[in-house]
This record gives structure tokens, C-alpha cells and sequence, in this order.
């Protein structure tokens, strides 16, 4: 039977069978039981006893032993099914549950961020800004071909209507698109009477750049009136930038003469040197000689400005005969 303690289980119960003397037990009478054990390991067995005769067991022909066996067989297999184990008893059985399947659950992806080249040439992080709709861009190109179209039209009216066309445009509503629409009137007018158009820019207080712009278009197609408008004006700033600008178109084609007209109209201070270096440009341009010897003359350090503005002309010459 093994090591260990065997348990009668409470189930289990004693089957007493008598046999006469005819059963090979050597004459004689032999109470044989059959009991059921149970381990604490939860294995089970089947005991025979043979109370009165226990040798007559022994001597019993094979084939009661094979009978024997398989009714204690029987007998464990059908007490082993019956007993509950030792062991903890298992879990109610739980409603099926239906099992998820395995995707995969990523995570979220970063926001791209951009970088710029800003003015020290560092890497700059900023925000992700988003791109504008097609639509959006269309609309925009849109109200911008519009507006250019409006400015044509109104410069057009204008030369031949400066009047008609200043009424209509003031009646817009107040805004960038009238501030312009007021220009474009200004300039249109320039065309058939450059006098009047920059009386109405003055009337309207267009801004210094718009009387400078009207006086340069003046100066380009009549010089001598242009002056003659200019030179009308009191001293000031605003004067001293129509005669820059008057110098700069006649330096064009007479270098000397506008050298001339700056000495002259413009007194000395940062209007004159810039109108100078103007001037420079283009008479190094036409004659690289007759403009050194004129830049010699001057008192630092615009001189030693002039003389750089002209070497780099020089250079630009010699890299254009040796590529």
C-alpha cells in the first residue's frame, strides 16, 4: 500500500462475502472485506482483508485474484469520482467573458515643430503654424488682382478726369484700399499735369515718399519745371529730398551738372552726402577717372566712402573682363 497514513472515507463502504469450503480457501471459511482508503495526497486504494483465514488469500487460485482486482478497481474509480479532493476547491465557473483582441495601441505622434534661420543665424524653435487653406489662398490672390485692377483703372480715369475720379474715390469707405485708390488718382493725374497732381497729393496730405515719387516722375519727362516747383518750396527737410531726388534723374545723363545742383540746393548735413553718393554711382559707372577726381576733394569721412564706392565699381568691371 505504500508509505504514508490511509483514510477510510466516509463513503466507502465494507462488502462481507462467506464463502463455503467447496472455494479453494483451503477448507475453510474466510470473511474477506474490501474497503476504500483515501490519502491526505488525495490518492485511493482498495484494502482486502481476510478476516478468519488469512493465509487462504494467499493460496486462492489466480483467477479470484484477477476478480478481486478489478472489483477494487472499479470500487477506487468510482469513490475517487465521487469524493471531493482535498486540495482547495475550484472557483465557480465564471461567465465567458469575450477576450479583446491584441491591437496594438501606439502611442500619440509628437507635433512637428519648425525651425527658422533667425538674424544671428541660430536655430529657433517655434510653434507649428497652420498652412492656410486653398481656398483661403485663392481668395486672397483674388481680392489682390481685384485691387490692382481697380488701381489701373483709377490711374487711367484719372489722367484723362483727375476730378471725376478723386470724387468717386472719396466716397469709399475709409481703409487701406482708399488710402491707395487716393495714390493711384495722384499718380494717374502726374501724367498729363504733374503740377496739379502734386497740389491735390498736398491738398489730400499724402504722405513726404508720394510728393518725392511725383516729383521724380516730374523731374524724368520735364527737369526744368520740376526744379522750377521745387525751388517754389520754403526751406526744409522736404525740399532738400525733391532736389535729391531731381539730382539722382539728371546725374543719369549729366553727372557733372547734378554734382552741381546738390552743392548748390542742398545744404550739408545727411540729405547731401547721400545725394552725393548717388551721384557717385552713376558718374563712376560712366567715367571711373573724371568721378575720382571729384570725389578727392571731399572732406572725410564721405571721401573715404566715395573712394570705396568707386573701387568697387572698379572691381566689378575687372570680374566681368576676367570670369
Amino acid at each position: 500500500m505504500g508509505t504514508g497514513q490511509w483514510l477510510v472515507g466516509p463513503s466507502c463502504r465494507s462488502a462481507r462475502r462467506r464463502r463455503s469450503a467447496a472455494l479453494p480457501f483451503n477448507s475453510a471459511k474466510a470473511d474477506i472485506k474490501f474497503r476504500c482508503y483515501h490519502r491526505p495526497d488525495g490518492l485511493a486504494g482498495v484494502f482486502i482483508l481476510c478476516e478468519n483465514n488469512p493465509h487462504a488469500f494467499m493460496k486462492g487460485t489466480t483467477l479470484f485474484y484477477v476478480g478481486a482486482l478489478l472489483v477494487a478497481a472499479l470500487l477506487a474509480i468510482a469513490v475517487r469520482g465521487h469524493r471531493p479532493s482535498h486540495t482547495e476547491p475550484a472557483a465557480a465557473a465564471q461567465p465567458a467573458q469575450p477576450v479583446a483582441a491584441n491591437v496594438p495601441v501606439f502611442p500619440p505622434m509628437p507635433v512637428p515643430v519648425q525651425r527658422v534661420q533667425n538674424d544671428v543665424g541660430s536655430n529657433a524653435v517655434v510653434t507649428p503654424v497652420a498652412e492656410v487653406p486653398t481656398n483661403h489662398a485663392d481668395d486672397l490672390r483674388t481680392r489682390l488682382e481685384k485691387r490692382q485692377a481697380l488701381m489701373s483703372r483709377l490711374r487711367d480715369w484719372a489722367a484723362t478726369d483727375p476730378e471725376g475720379a478723386l470724387a468717386w474715390v472719396q466716397a469709399m469707405t475709409p481703409g487701406d484700399e482708399r488710402d491707395d485708390a487716393l495714390q493711384a488718382v495722384c499718380f494717374g493725374a502726374a501724367r498729363k499735369d504733374p503740377a496739379h497732381a502734386l497740389e491735390m497729393a498736398q491738398a489730400l496730405q499724402e504722405p513726404d515718399a508720394v510728393i518725392e515719387n511725383l516729383v521724380q516722375q516730374w523731374a524724368g519727362s520735364d527737369l526744368p519745371s520740376a526744379l522750377v516747383w521745387a525751388n517754389n518750396l520754403p526751406a526744409g527737410s522736404q525740399r532738400d529730398q525733391l532736389f535729391q531726388r531731381a539730382a539722382f534723374v539728371l546725374s543719369q545723363s549729366d553727372p557733372v551738372n547734378a554734382a552741381g545742383l546738390i552743392l548748390e540746393q542742398i545744404p550739408p548735413g545727411p540729405v547731401q552726402d547721400e545725394a552725393v553718393m548717388a551721384v557717385v554711382h552713376q558718374w563712376g559707372n560712366q567715367n571711373l577717372v573724371a568721378a575720382a577726381d571729384w570725389v578727392k576733394n571731399f572732406p572725410d569721412p564721405l571721401r573715404e566712402r566715395a573712394l570705396q564706392e568707386l573701387e568697387g565699381i572698379q572691381q566689378f568691371r575687372e570680374a566681368l573682363s576676367h570670369p
